[in-house]
Protein backbone atom coordinates (compact mmCIF):
# COMPACT_ATOMS: atom_id res chain seq x y z
CA UNK A 1 0.00 0.00 0.00
CA UNK A 2 1.00 3.27 -0.79
CA UNK A 3 2.39 5.68 1.93
CA UNK A 4 0.99 8.24 4.14
CA UNK A 5 1.74 9.67 7.33
CA UNK A 6 4.62 11.45 6.09
CA UNK A 7 6.09 14.63 6.18
CA UNK A 8 6.28 17.16 3.24
CA UNK A 9 9.02 19.91 3.46
CA UNK A 10 8.03 23.00 0.99
CA UNK A 11 11.57 24.60 0.67
CA UNK A 12 11.92 28.05 -0.93
CA UNK A 13 13.64 30.96 -1.00
CA UNK A 14 10.38 32.51 -1.38
CA UNK A 15 7.69 32.32 1.45
CA UNK A 16 5.04 33.45 -1.14
CA UNK A 17 6.33 30.80 -3.86
CA UNK A 18 5.96 28.32 -0.76
CA UNK A 19 2.65 29.14 0.40
CA UNK A 20 1.59 28.50 -3.12
CA UNK A 21 2.15 25.06 -3.28
CA UNK A 22 0.86 24.53 0.54
CA UNK A 23 -2.34 26.06 -0.39
CA UNK A 24 -2.39 22.81 -3.57
CA UNK A 25 -1.23 20.24 -1.53
CA UNK A 26 -3.74 21.17 0.99
CA UNK A 27 -6.28 20.03 -1.73
CA UNK A 28 -5.26 17.08 -2.16
CA UNK A 29 -7.42 14.35 0.24
CA UNK A 30 -4.92 12.65 1.64
CA UNK A 31 -2.83 15.80 2.98
CA UNK A 32 -3.14 18.65 5.14
CA UNK A 33 -1.20 21.68 5.10
CA UNK A 34 0.19 23.61 8.36
CA UNK A 35 -0.45 27.10 7.81
CA UNK A 36 0.65 28.03 11.52
CA UNK A 37 3.79 27.86 12.98
CA UNK A 38 5.35 24.46 12.35
CA UNK A 39 5.04 22.34 15.13
CA UNK A 40 5.57 18.02 16.14
CA UNK A 41 2.27 18.36 17.85
CA UNK A 42 0.41 19.57 15.14
CA UNK A 43 2.24 16.71 12.65
CA UNK A 44 1.75 14.05 14.86
CA UNK A 45 -1.97 14.73 14.93
CA UNK A 46 -2.31 15.16 11.08
CA UNK A 47 -0.74 11.53 10.98
CA UNK A 48 -3.49 10.22 13.65
CA UNK A 49 -5.98 10.72 11.16
CA UNK A 50 -3.19 8.60 8.39
CA UNK A 51 -2.37 12.08 6.30
CA UNK A 52 0.46 13.15 5.69
CA UNK A 53 1.33 16.91 6.97
CA UNK A 54 3.19 19.35 4.60
CA UNK A 55 4.63 22.55 5.83
CA UNK A 56 7.28 25.13 5.33
CA UNK A 57 9.97 25.57 7.90
CA UNK A 58 13.88 25.78 7.64
CA UNK A 59 16.14 23.25 6.08
CA UNK A 60 18.11 22.70 9.32
CA UNK A 61 14.54 21.71 11.38
CA UNK A 62 13.59 19.43 8.41
CA UNK A 63 16.94 17.59 8.41
CA UNK A 64 16.08 16.47 11.89
CA UNK A 65 12.36 15.26 11.05
CA UNK A 66 11.85 11.26 10.92
CA UNK A 67 12.90 9.22 7.86
CA UNK A 68 9.20 9.46 6.58
CA UNK A 69 10.50 12.90 5.70
CA UNK A 70 10.71 14.49 1.51
CA UNK A 71 11.37 17.61 1.04
CA UNK A 72 10.26 19.44 -2.29
CA UNK A 73 12.56 22.16 -3.41
CA UNK A 74 9.74 25.36 -5.49
CA UNK A 75 11.15 27.69 -8.01
CA UNK A 76 9.34 30.03 -10.23
CA UNK A 77 11.12 28.83 -13.58
CA UNK A 78 14.32 26.97 -14.45
CA UNK A 79 15.99 29.53 -15.43
CA UNK A 80 18.94 28.31 -13.84
CA UNK A 81 18.75 24.92 -14.72
CA UNK A 82 17.90 24.23 -11.01
CA UNK A 83 16.11 20.55 -12.66
CA UNK A 84 20.02 19.87 -13.09
CA UNK A 85 21.40 20.26 -9.26
CA UNK A 86 18.02 19.96 -7.13
CA UNK A 87 15.85 16.93 -7.05
CA UNK A 88 11.74 16.78 -6.27
CA UNK A 89 11.59 20.14 -8.18
CA UNK A 90 8.29 22.19 -8.56
CA UNK A 91 8.27 24.76 -11.40
CA UNK A 92 5.41 27.73 -10.92
CA UNK A 93 5.34 29.31 -13.65
CA UNK A 94 3.36 26.42 -16.15
CA UNK A 95 -0.06 26.92 -14.19
CA UNK A 96 -1.96 24.78 -11.81
CA UNK A 97 -2.78 21.64 -13.97
CA UNK A 98 1.04 21.44 -14.11
CA UNK A 99 2.25 22.01 -10.75
CA UNK A 100 -0.23 19.26 -9.78
CA UNK A 101 1.54 16.57 -12.10
CA UNK A 102 4.89 17.81 -10.73
CA UNK A 103 3.39 17.35 -7.43
CA UNK A 104 1.64 13.72 -8.73
CA UNK A 105 4.95 12.50 -10.15
CA UNK A 106 7.40 13.25 -6.85
CA UNK A 107 4.56 11.29 -5.05
CA UNK A 108 5.05 8.60 -7.40
CA UNK A 109 8.42 8.99 -7.00
CA UNK A 110 8.26 7.77 -3.32
CA UNK A 111 5.14 5.70 -3.48
CA UNK A 112 3.25 8.20 -1.42
CA UNK A 113 -0.60 8.18 -1.70
CA UNK A 114 -1.25 12.28 -2.19
CA UNK A 115 -5.43 11.02 -2.77
CA UNK A 116 -7.57 12.41 -5.02
CA UNK A 117 -6.78 16.16 -5.53
CA UNK A 118 -10.43 18.35 -4.94
CA UNK A 119 -10.93 21.31 -6.25
CA UNK A 120 -12.48 24.39 -5.25
CA UNK A 121 -16.08 23.58 -6.66
CA UNK A 122 -18.07 21.75 -4.62
CA UNK A 123 -20.90 20.91 -7.21
CA UNK A 124 -19.44 17.43 -8.88
CA UNK A 125 -21.86 15.23 -11.04
CA UNK A 126 -22.87 12.12 -10.33
CA UNK A 127 -24.37 9.53 -12.33
CA UNK A 128 -28.01 9.21 -13.08
CA UNK A 129 -29.70 5.67 -12.25
CA UNK A 130 -29.93 5.81 -16.59
CA UNK A 131 -26.32 6.54 -16.60
CA UNK A 132 -25.33 4.44 -13.81
CA UNK A 133 -23.04 1.56 -14.56
CA UNK A 134 -24.28 -0.97 -12.13
CA UNK A 135 -27.68 0.40 -13.09
CA UNK A 136 -26.57 -0.75 -16.69
CA UNK A 137 -25.30 -4.15 -16.00
CA UNK A 138 -28.82 -5.13 -14.50
CA UNK A 139 -30.51 -3.60 -17.18
CA UNK A 140 -28.84 -4.92 -20.03
CA UNK A 141 -28.15 -8.17 -18.66
CA UNK A 142 -32.03 -8.72 -17.79
CA UNK A 143 -32.72 -7.60 -21.78
CA UNK A 144 -29.58 -10.55 -22.91
CA UNK A 145 -31.49 -13.02 -20.84
CA UNK A 146 -34.86 -12.14 -22.40
CA UNK A 147 -33.28 -12.39 -26.20
CA UNK A 148 -35.25 -14.40 -28.59
CA UNK A 149 -33.89 -12.95 -31.49
CA UNK A 150 -31.55 -15.40 -33.80
CA UNK A 151 -28.60 -15.61 -32.09
CA UNK A 152 -25.82 -12.62 -33.65
CA UNK A 153 -23.17 -14.37 -35.58
CA UNK A 154 -20.64 -11.36 -34.58
CA UNK A 155 -19.21 -12.26 -31.22
CA UNK A 156 -18.41 -8.61 -30.51
CA UNK A 157 -21.63 -8.45 -30.01
CA UNK A 158 -22.15 -10.81 -26.94
CA UNK A 159 -23.11 -9.38 -23.82
CA UNK A 160 -19.18 -8.73 -21.67
CA UNK A 161 -18.95 -11.80 -19.53
CA UNK A 162 -17.59 -9.58 -16.89
CA UNK A 163 -21.13 -8.52 -16.70
CA UNK A 164 -22.91 -12.02 -15.99
CA UNK A 165 -25.05 -12.07 -13.41
CA UNK A 166 -24.29 -15.07 -11.07
CA UNK A 167 -27.40 -14.68 -8.48
CA UNK A 168 -30.07 -12.84 -8.05
CA UNK A 169 -33.08 -12.35 -5.15
CA UNK A 170 -35.45 -10.05 -4.86
CA UNK A 171 -33.48 -6.82 -4.25
CA UNK A 172 -30.40 -7.85 -5.59
CA UNK A 173 -28.20 -9.65 -8.15
CA UNK A 174 -24.50 -10.78 -8.26
CA UNK A 175 -21.91 -9.87 -10.78
CA UNK A 176 -17.62 -10.71 -11.05
CA UNK A 177 -15.84 -7.70 -10.22
CA UNK A 178 -13.92 -5.80 -12.50
CA UNK A 179 -10.17 -6.03 -11.52
CA UNK A 180 -10.65 -9.41 -9.80
CA UNK A 181 -7.56 -9.62 -8.06
CA UNK A 182 -8.16 -13.08 -7.81
CA UNK A 183 -10.61 -15.83 -8.69
CA UNK A 184 -13.89 -15.96 -6.91
CA UNK A 185 -14.18 -11.87 -6.13
CA UNK A 186 -17.89 -10.65 -6.63
CA UNK A 187 -19.79 -7.89 -6.11
CA UNK A 188 -23.53 -8.08 -4.52
CA UNK A 189 -25.53 -5.33 -6.02
CA UNK A 190 -28.92 -3.62 -4.50
CA UNK A 191 -31.40 -3.30 -8.03
CA UNK A 192 -32.38 -0.25 -6.58
CA UNK A 193 -30.57 2.66 -7.32
CA UNK A 194 -28.99 3.38 -3.71
CA UNK A 195 -25.51 5.00 -2.42
CA UNK A 196 -24.36 2.97 0.33
CA UNK A 197 -25.48 -0.44 1.93
CA UNK A 198 -26.45 2.11 4.81
CA UNK A 199 -29.41 3.42 2.86
CA UNK A 200 -31.34 0.22 2.78
CA UNK A 201 -34.60 -0.06 4.47
CA UNK A 202 -33.99 -3.18 7.42
CA UNK A 203 -35.46 -5.60 5.78
CA UNK A 204 -33.79 -5.39 2.72
CA UNK A 205 -30.69 -4.93 4.70
CA UNK A 206 -31.82 -8.31 6.19
CA UNK A 207 -32.44 -10.08 2.76
CA UNK A 208 -28.64 -8.50 1.65
CA UNK A 209 -27.09 -10.77 4.62
CA UNK A 210 -28.95 -13.59 3.56
CA UNK A 211 -27.71 -13.48 -0.12
CA UNK A 212 -24.37 -12.55 1.22
CA UNK A 213 -24.51 -16.05 3.59
CA UNK A 214 -25.86 -17.96 0.37
CA UNK A 215 -23.26 -16.81 -2.10
CA UNK A 216 -20.35 -17.27 0.61
CA UNK A 217 -21.99 -21.33 0.81
CA UNK A 218 -22.02 -21.66 -3.13
CA UNK A 219 -18.52 -20.29 -3.46
CA UNK A 220 -16.72 -21.99 -0.66
CA UNK A 221 -16.64 -25.39 -2.25
CA UNK A 222 -14.67 -24.04 -5.08
CA UNK A 223 -12.27 -21.41 -3.11
CA UNK A 224 -12.16 -22.40 0.13
CA UNK A 225 -14.21 -21.19 3.79
CA UNK A 226 -11.97 -17.81 4.42
CA UNK A 227 -14.02 -14.07 2.82
CA UNK A 228 -12.61 -10.48 2.96
CA UNK A 229 -16.10 -8.31 2.59
CA UNK A 230 -16.04 -4.42 2.44
CA UNK A 231 -18.24 -1.61 1.00
CA UNK A 232 -16.99 2.02 0.42
CA UNK A 233 -20.02 3.75 1.26
CA UNK A 234 -20.49 6.78 -0.44
CA UNK A 235 -22.59 8.84 1.66
CA UNK A 236 -25.54 10.80 1.07
CA UNK A 237 -26.24 10.98 -3.02
CA UNK A 238 -22.98 9.91 -3.17
CA UNK A 239 -21.37 13.71 -1.92
CA UNK A 240 -17.67 13.76 -1.17
CA UNK A 241 -17.03 10.86 -3.68
CA UNK A 242 -14.70 11.78 -6.80
CA UNK A 243 -16.29 12.57 -10.09
CA UNK A 244 -15.40 8.99 -11.56
CA UNK A 245 -16.28 7.18 -8.42
CA UNK A 246 -19.44 4.62 -8.70
CA UNK A 247 -22.06 5.91 -6.16
CA UNK A 248 -24.50 2.84 -6.82
CA UNK A 249 -23.66 0.16 -3.56
CA UNK A 250 -22.09 -2.80 -3.84
CA UNK A 251 -20.28 -4.69 -1.30
CA UNK A 252 -17.35 -6.56 -2.34
CA UNK A 253 -16.89 -10.76 -1.74
CA UNK A 254 -13.48 -11.78 -2.19
CA UNK A 255 -12.41 -15.09 -1.39
CA UNK A 256 -9.23 -14.77 0.97
CA UNK A 257 -6.85 -15.31 4.05
CA UNK A 258 -6.37 -11.77 4.34
CA UNK A 259 -6.74 -10.59 7.89
CA UNK A 260 -6.28 -6.67 8.46
CA UNK A 261 -3.57 -5.67 11.01
CA UNK A 262 -4.05 -4.17 14.09
CA UNK A 263 -1.69 -1.16 12.87
CA UNK A 264 -3.98 -0.65 9.44
CA UNK A 265 -7.20 -1.31 11.95
CA UNK A 266 -5.68 2.36 14.17
CA UNK A 267 -4.87 3.72 10.68
CA UNK A 268 -8.21 3.38 9.74
CA UNK A 269 -9.81 4.40 12.57
CA UNK A 270 -12.03 1.00 12.09
CA UNK A 271 -14.57 0.41 15.28
CA UNK A 272 -17.01 -2.67 15.38
CA UNK A 273 -20.45 -2.68 14.96
CA UNK A 274 -22.02 -4.19 17.83
CA UNK A 275 -25.33 -5.30 15.76
CA UNK A 276 -25.29 -4.40 11.76
CA UNK A 277 -28.59 -2.53 11.83
CA UNK A 278 -26.14 0.30 13.43
CA UNK A 279 -25.20 0.88 9.35
CA UNK A 280 -28.22 2.60 9.21
CA UNK A 281 -26.54 5.50 11.27
CA UNK A 282 -23.94 5.99 8.97
CA UNK A 283 -26.11 6.56 5.99
CA UNK A 284 -25.03 10.56 5.21
CA UNK A 285 -21.57 10.40 5.01
CA UNK A 286 -18.92 8.79 3.46
CA UNK A 287 -17.83 4.89 5.12
CA UNK A 288 -15.74 2.34 4.71
CA UNK A 289 -17.33 -1.18 6.26
CA UNK A 290 -15.32 -4.21 6.67
CA UNK A 291 -14.54 -8.01 7.51
CA UNK A 292 -12.90 -10.78 7.35
CA UNK A 293 -12.23 -14.26 8.69
CA UNK A 294 -11.04 -13.00 11.94
CA UNK A 295 -13.13 -10.10 12.68
CA UNK A 296 -16.61 -9.46 12.56
CA UNK A 297 -18.60 -6.21 10.87
CA UNK A 298 -16.30 -2.77 11.62
CA UNK A 299 -16.60 0.43 9.99
CA UNK A 300 -14.73 3.62 9.92
CA UNK A 301 -16.70 7.32 9.04
CA UNK A 302 -14.67 9.80 10.18
CA UNK A 303 -14.44 12.41 8.13
CA UNK A 304 -10.79 14.06 9.37
CA UNK A 305 -9.29 10.32 8.53
CA UNK A 306 -8.09 9.59 5.09
CA UNK A 307 -9.55 6.18 3.88
CA UNK A 308 -6.89 5.34 0.52
CA UNK A 309 -9.44 4.83 -2.97
CA UNK A 310 -9.48 1.03 -2.87
CA UNK A 311 -7.58 0.62 -0.09
CA UNK A 312 -8.78 -2.91 0.77
CA UNK A 313 -7.56 -4.23 -2.72
CA UNK A 314 -3.91 -2.35 -1.72
CA UNK A 315 -4.12 -4.34 1.20
CA UNK A 316 -5.16 -7.66 -1.22
CA UNK A 317 -2.93 -6.56 -3.39
CA UNK A 318 0.43 -6.69 -1.24
CA UNK A 319 -0.77 -9.81 0.18
CA UNK A 320 -0.98 -11.30 -3.10
CA UNK A 321 2.95 -9.69 -4.23
CA UNK A 322 1.47 -7.51 -6.54
CA UNK A 323 3.45 -4.86 -7.78
CA UNK A 324 2.43 -1.33 -9.08
CA UNK A 325 -0.88 -0.09 -9.74
CA UNK A 326 -2.47 -3.74 -10.52
CA UNK A 327 -4.84 -2.95 -7.69
CA UNK A 328 -6.36 -0.54 -9.33
CA UNK A 329 -9.56 -1.78 -11.33
CA UNK A 330 -10.01 0.91 -13.82
CA UNK A 331 -6.41 0.09 -15.33
CA UNK A 332 -6.39 -3.62 -15.22
CA UNK A 333 -9.01 -6.28 -15.44
CA UNK A 334 -7.94 -8.90 -14.99
CA UNK A 335 -9.95 -10.90 -17.40
CA UNK A 336 -8.91 -14.25 -17.22
CA UNK A 337 -9.52 -14.55 -13.59
CA UNK A 338 -13.16 -13.22 -14.22
CA UNK A 339 -13.57 -15.39 -17.02
CA UNK A 340 -12.45 -18.40 -14.60
CA UNK A 341 -14.58 -17.57 -11.94
CA UNK A 342 -18.12 -17.52 -14.11
CA UNK A 343 -16.56 -21.04 -15.66
CA UNK A 344 -15.69 -22.71 -12.40
CA UNK A 345 -19.06 -21.54 -11.05
CA UNK A 346 -20.86 -22.97 -13.29
CA UNK A 347 -19.69 -26.37 -13.85
CA UNK A 348 -20.00 -26.15 -9.68
CA UNK A 349 -23.47 -25.26 -9.78
CA UNK A 350 -24.15 -28.09 -12.86
CA UNK A 351 -22.26 -30.83 -10.67
CA UNK A 352 -24.52 -29.88 -7.95
CA UNK A 353 -27.79 -28.24 -8.59
CA UNK A 354 -30.11 -31.28 -8.32
CA UNK A 355 -29.12 -30.49 -4.28
CA UNK A 356 -28.86 -26.87 -4.20
CA UNK A 357 -31.00 -25.30 -1.61
CA UNK A 358 -34.47 -24.05 -3.08
CA UNK A 359 -33.44 -20.60 -2.98
CA UNK A 360 -30.14 -20.87 -4.76
CA UNK A 361 -31.43 -22.98 -7.55
CA UNK A 362 -34.42 -20.47 -8.06
CA UNK A 363 -31.70 -17.20 -7.80
CA UNK A 364 -29.12 -18.98 -10.01
CA UNK A 365 -31.44 -20.45 -12.83
CA UNK A 366 -30.91 -17.53 -14.99
CA UNK A 367 -27.55 -17.96 -15.09
CA UNK A 368 -27.48 -21.52 -16.09
CA UNK A 369 -29.78 -20.52 -18.91
CA UNK A 370 -27.76 -17.65 -19.64
CA UNK A 371 -24.24 -20.24 -19.89
CA UNK A 372 -26.32 -22.47 -22.01
CA UNK A 373 -27.29 -18.98 -24.12
CA UNK A 374 -23.53 -18.75 -24.62
CA UNK A 375 -22.69 -21.99 -25.61
CA UNK A 376 -24.88 -21.13 -28.81
CA UNK A 377 -22.30 -18.62 -30.21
Amino acid sequence: MRKTQMSIVVNSENPSFSQKVLDILDHFEAVTAVAEEFSRSRVSQIHHNNKSAAFFTPFQIAENLHSRTIIINVFQDDTYNVLDHFENVVILNDGLDSIIQQLQSIADKYQIDLGDYIPDTTDIPQPSKDDCLLCRIYRDGTKYRNFLGPVPSDQSTRYPIMNTILYESKNFYLVPAKGALLEGYTMLVPKDHVWSFAALPHDILDEALEVLEHVKSLFAPIYGNDFVIFEHGSGMEGKCKHEKAIVHAHLHIVPSSLKMTPETVRNFHLAPLHEIHELHEYATDPYLLYMDSSMDWHISCDPDVYIPRQCVRQLLADELGLDGHLWNWRKHSFMDKIENTVMKYYKYLQSSFLSLDPDDAAATDGFLKEMELRRKF
